[in-house]
C-alpha cells in the first residue's frame, strides 16, 4: 500500500514537473510575442522597410520618390532585387503605377462598367488578355487617356513627361486652368494640349529648366523620373513653400566636351571601378577624371538637347583628353547609337554625394 502510494506521489510529481515546463514554454511564446511589437523591434521593421534595392541607393537623385512608393506598394522592383531606375517606362506600365499611386484600387476580378465594353472597341492594338488591359480600360473610361488618333493605344511605347503629367493630374481629378494667357515654358506653347498641365506643376514649382528656360515635354521617361514627377504631385504643397528644392544645377552654364563610351565587348564589364564598384554597362554611370565618386550629372546630346541621360559618377577617366566624360555603354546609348564611337555633348551637375540637391547660384 506504501509502495503504491510511493508510486502514484512520483505520477504526479512528474505531471506536476511537466505542466511547469510547459507553462513556462507558453509563458515564453507569450513573451515573444509581445516582444514582436515592442518599439525596439517595429525599428528593425521600419529599417527592413527602408531596404531599396541593389541599384538604388541614398545617393541616387530619385532615392526618396521611390522609397515612397515602395513603402506604399505602388512599385516592386526585379527578380534579381534591382529596380532599374534609368530603364525606359512604357504607357501600359506607368498608366498602372500612376492609377495605383492615385488610390485606385483593382483586384483579380474588375468588373467594369457596360461603357468599358464599348470603350475596349477603342484600340486595336490591345492583345485581349495581356495584364496591362485592366488599367487601360479603366483609365479610359474614366477619360484620363484617349489613346491616338489612329484607335491604338501603344501600351509600349515609351511615356514622355507632358503624357505623364496629363496621366497624373487627370487621375487625381485636378482642375486645370481654363485658359492658359503665357507660355508655361520656353518649349510649351500656351495652346498645346499639354499646356495646362505644365501650368499645373509650375504654379508648385515642381519642374526644373535647362538655361533657356525648356523643359522638354517630349522627353522620354525613366521609371525614376516618373516615380520623381508622382512624387513631387504628391508633396506639391512643401515644393512649393521650398523651391530651392527642384533647383538643382549649381551651374549656369552647361560643361561642353566630347563624351565617348565603355562597355560591351571591350573587356571592361565585370571589372572594379576606381571607386570600388563593379562596372556593368547596363547600368547609367560614367567615369570623370575629378568630380568625388557618387555625383550626379546630367548629361544633354548637343545635337538634340530634349534627350539626356542622368548618370552617376564611379570612375576614373576618360585618358584620351579629348574627352571629358567615358560613360557606360548603356548611358551613351540614350544619346545615341555607341557605333559612332563619341559624340558632342554638355553637362550639368545635379547631385553631390551629401544628397542634398544644390541651389542655383
Amino acid at each position: 500500500m506504501n509502495l503504491h502510494r510511493k508510486k502514484m506521489n512520483n505520477r504526479l510529481k512528474n505531471i506536476f514537473i511537466a505542466f511547469s515546463i510547459a507553462l513556462m514554454i507558453s509563458s515564453t511564446n507569450v513573451h515573444a510575442e509581445i516582444i514582436e511589437s515592442t518599439p525596439a523591434t517595429q525599428d528593425v521593421n521600419n529599417k527592413i522597410s527602408d531596404t531599396l534595392f541593389s541599384d538604388v541607393d541614398e545617393t541616387h537623385p530619385s532615392y526618396e520618390a521611390i522609397r515612397y512608393f515602395k513603402n506604399h506598394e505602388i512599385i516592386k522592383g526585379y527578380d534579381d532585387g534591382s529596380f532599374r531606375p534609368e530603364k525606359p517606362v512604357n504607357r501600359a506600365e506607368a498608366l498602372k503605377i500612376i492609377l495605383l499611386g492615385a488610390n485606385y484600387h483593382f483586384t483579380n476580378n474588375i468588373i467594369f462598367s457596360t461603357a468599358t465594353n464599348d470603350v475596349e472597341k477603342k484600340y486595336s492594338d490591345l492583345e485581349k488578355n495581356a495584364w496591362y488591359v485592366p488599367y487601360i480600360l479603366k483609365a479610359t473610361e474614366l477619360k484620363i487617356v484617349n489613346g491616338y488618333s489612329d484607335n491604338t493605344f501603344k501600351p509600349e511605347n515609351t511615356l514622355n513627361k507632358a503624357e505623364a503629367l496629363k496621366m497624373i493630374l487627370e487621375s487625381n481629378e485636378v482642375t486645370l486652368e481654363k485658359t492658359i494667357k503665357q507660355l508655361p515654358y520656353g518649349d510649351v506653347p500656351s495652346e498645346s494640349w499639354f499646356a495646362g498641365y505644365f501650368q499645373y506643376y509650375k504654379n508648385y514649382h515642381l519642374l526644373e529648366t535647362d538655361e533657356n528656360g525648356s523643359v522638354h515635354p517630349s522627353h522620354e521617361l525613366s521609371r525614376a523620373e516618373l516615380a520623381d514627377l508622382m512624387y513631387r504631385f504628391i508633396k506639391r504643397e512643401e515644393f512649393a513653400k521650398e523651391p530651392e528644392k527642384i533647383s538643382r544645377s549649381i551651374t549656369k552654364e552647361l560643361i561642353t566636351g566630347k563624351a565617348t563610351f565603355y562597355g560591351g565587348n571591350d573587356g571592361f564589364n565585370g571589372k572594379r571601378t576606381a571607386s570600388g564598384e563593379i562596372f556593368d554597362d547596363t547600368l547609367m554611370t560614367a567615369a570623370h577624371r575629378d568630380l568625388p565618386f557618387g555625383t550626379w550629372i546630367r548629361v544633354y546630346s548637343k545635337e538634340d538637347t530634349t534627350q539626356y541621360v542622368d548618370v552617376t559618377i564611379n570612375d576614373r577617366g576618360p585618358y584620351d583628353y579629348r574627352f571629358i566624360l567615358d560613360l557606360s555603354a548603356a548611358a551613351f546609348e540614350k544619346l545615341a547609337p555607341t557605333s559612332r564611337g563619341f559624340i558632342d555633348i554638355q553637362y550639368e551637375i545635379i547631385k553631390t554625394p551629401s544628397r542634398e540637391p544644390l541651389k542655383n547660384v
